[in-house]
């Protein structure tokens, strides 16, 4: 193949690069929606199955065990579900009599009635003794099994994004390489002192040429595939930035790093002067000898940028085994926020060196933001705190207003804590459900707090005081691994633009020097993978941080709930909340007015079970009925009125026959 048949391939990939990671990231956006008033599918909940479910010693190894366990349950179940089915519906479906008829263990049925009902259509009954009857369509069935088929096709197409974007980290670094060694055999075979000088410096500018092209590629592949939203910052939103000292302190501060930023600069003159008094007496030679000093310089600069190289290539190998050994990652059920408070930043070789773990690891972080609904694994812990507090009580009310979720996620959460635990649950007379926990389930527990700290927003005394850029909140992410992909595919995309110029000018001597131009074409194909990669992360960490802003909405409206009831108010009025959470966002870039976030606000007080007060103009809310139900629920556990007695295991919970026809979660 000519280098001129190779020309309209290359512009043909170096044009669709970039739009197919548009259109990825776009398709990303559709998936990840970040739609103020249904951030309810984005609250964390009780992670599907404990870490060490099967044993493993790691634990991201027994989760994607357990994970497979699932995928091989649902192909065996949705046949069996669908012979029972009787007038379009499969009703009274529960995770034990599954388990039976599947020879699986319950934890295995739990976990995929939880995502089926976390995606499908779905009428949820709970009895007195804590079994979770579902209710599906034969329709939503058979659309879960269509789910899981296309499912295939986006984990394949993630996992040849991960081989290309491992190959494309590695090209520049190649081309450095090949560059390094083709320079110094010209050197050894190049005649003359003068001439061995002009070759070795002529290496030593194409591979800088070579990183400084990697690096403005990584610039424009930024510009590329940025898609708005908020702006992002390195360090951790929470407490640790809100000023632990008065503005005099600050000003202290700044004075002492300006007093020893010149002292710095004042002892870097004193030594370059120093020193340029002392260099004409030590190399006063003639011009050959010169000359001679100037190629062993050059020379030894080539060895180590090749050693270096070497050492990268090294790097890689290293990031591949951290890769396997699943290294450095945070457990797959770590909910944004406690990943946020660990503050964690990438290492120094992922911040500037392309290396197999920067590409695994973005893979796999946006399948962790792709399953859904994310894990919390302190969410168990944090309501077991709240019933050691309440001598082992705790309601479905209680749980929905710590954890941000909705009553029938609360309802299914409390429920799984009495299989997982035992205990009993009563309904109060304003029909709220109150679940009662042995003691030795929650009497070692640790004291804390029940109310989840906010992600962005910070405590409702400090939002204005917040930073005006936001933090990566996907597990497993960080700031520095967003550049670190944008350098990732700016190698491979800009070495492109390159040879696609040499080869329309016809240049004598390809940019790339030691490679034909069909081996260079076959590597510069890297190109769509990784600017593919890039584009995605960009879209996943910015769509990450509008949904944590949503979650501190609902967290939000919730402390304000909390707030008229202990001042004995009768009302909230939705609209002030949302003109005070619009303030406090302003600076950040999220394009929601104060009427988006008050469809969140109010998503999250309907999702309490309050409504709207007829003479507020729509815009206030009676806490009354809540003040009621909590009332219920105090004299329910203090012995004042008690639940008639039944034989049967009756339904204490039932979202209605009208669930059937809602959307899933996704």
């Amino acid at each position: 193949m000519h280098d001129r048949d190779l020309l309209p391939l290359l512009l043909i990939t170096l044009i669709a690069a970039p739009v197919l990671g548009r259109l990825a990231a776009w398709r990303l956006g559709r998936w990840v929606d970040a739609v103020p008033g249904q951030a309810r599918k984005h609250m964390p909940s009780l992670p599907l199955t404990s870490h060490n479910a099967d044993g493993s010693a790691n634990p991201t190894t027994a989760a994607r065990r357990f994970d497979s366990a699932v995928r091989s349950a649902q192909a065996r179940a949705v046949p069996l579900v669908l012979a029972r089915a009787q007038n379009g519906q499969v009703c009274g479906l529960q995770a034990h009599e599954l388990a039976t008829q599947l020879a699986v263990p319950v934890e295995v049925t739990t976990a995929l009635l939880a995502d089926w009902r976390s995606r499908l259509p779905c009428r949820l009954r709970v009895t007195r003794n804590g079994l979770l009857l579902h209710d599906f369509s034969v329709q939503a069935l058979q659309s879960a099994v269509r789910q899981a088929w296309h499912a295939w096709p986006q984990r394949l197409l993630l996992f040849v994004i991960a081989m290309l974007a491992n190959l494309g980290a590695l090209w520049w670094v190649v081309v450095g390489l090949l560059v390094g060694i083709q320079a110094l055999r010209e050197v050894s075979q190049a005649e003359g002192t003068q001439n061995q000088l002009g070759v070795a410096l002529m290496g030593i500018v194409e591979f800088a040429g070579v990183y400084l092209a990697a690096q403005v590629g990584a610039w424009l592949v930024a510009l590329t595939v940025h898609t708005g939203g908020p702006k992002l910052a390195p360090q951790p939103p929470l407490d640790s930035l809100v000023p632990a000292e008065g503005p005099a302190g600050d000003k202290q501060r700044r004075r002492q790093d300006r007093m020893a930023k010149k002292q710095q600069s004042s002892e870097e003159s004193d030594g370059s002067s120093s020193m340029s008094s002392w260099m004409p007496t030590s190399f006063d030679v003639d011009g050959e000898g010169c000359l001679v000093v100037l190629l062993i310089i050059a020379v030894a600069i080539l060895i180590a940028l090749v050693a270096g190289s070497l050492a990268v290539v090294g790097i890689w190998l290293f990031g591949l085994w951290r890769a396997v050994k699943r290294l450095g990652e945070p457990d797959r059920d770590m909910a944004p926020l406690y990943w946020l408070q660990r503050g964690e930043r990438a290492s120094k070789w992922e911040r500037w060196l392309p290396t197999n773990d920067l590409a695994l690891r973005l893979v796999r972080a946006l399948r962790r933001l792709l399953l859904g609904r994310p894990g919390d694994d302190h969410l168990a812990p944090r309501l077991m705190a709240r019933a050691k507090r309440q001598h082992g009580r705790l309601s479905a009310l209680e749980i929905a207003m710590d954890a941000g979720l909705d009553l029938p996620e609360a309802i299914d959460v409390g429920a799984r804590l009495l299989a997982l635990h035992g205990g009993d649950m009563a309904v109060t007379t304003a029909g709220d459900i109150d679940f009662a926990l042995p003691i030795e389930a929650w009497q070692h527990a640790a004291d804390l707090p029940a109310e989840c700290a906010l992600e962005y927003l910070g405590r409702a005394d400090q939002r204005l005081r917040q930073p005006k850029a936001l933090a990566v909140n996907v597990p497993g992410l960080a700031l520095d691994h967003l550049g670190g992909a944008m350098r990732l595919a700016g190698g491979p995309w800009m070495t492109l633009v390159v040879l696609a110029a040499a080869i329309a000018t016809e240049s004598p001597d390809l940019p790339v020097r030691g490679l034909d131009a069909s081996l260079s074409a076959l590597f510069c194909l890297l190109a769509p993978g990784t600017l593919v990669l890039a584009a995605v992360t960009d879209r996943a960490v910015r769509q990450g941080a509008l949904v944590g802003i949503l979650r501190d909405i609902r967290h939000f409206t919730i402390h304000s709930l909390r707030r008229q009831l202990d001042q004995a108010g009768n009302h909230i009025n939705a609209a002030e909340l949302a003109g005070t959470a619009a303030f406090s966002l302003s600076k950040l870039k999220t394009s929601w007015s104060a009427k988006d976030l008050q469809r969140e606000i109010e998503a999250m007080l309907l999702d309490l079970g309050l409504e709207p007060d007829d003479h507020g103009g729509g815009v206030k809310w009676s806490v009354v009925g809540l003040r009621q139900r909590l009332a219920a629920l105090a004299a329910l556990r203090a012995g004042e009125v008690s639940t008639a007695a039944t034989t049967d295991d009756e339904v204490v919970f039932d979202t209605g026959e009208g669930s059937l026809a809602l959307a899933g979660g996704r």
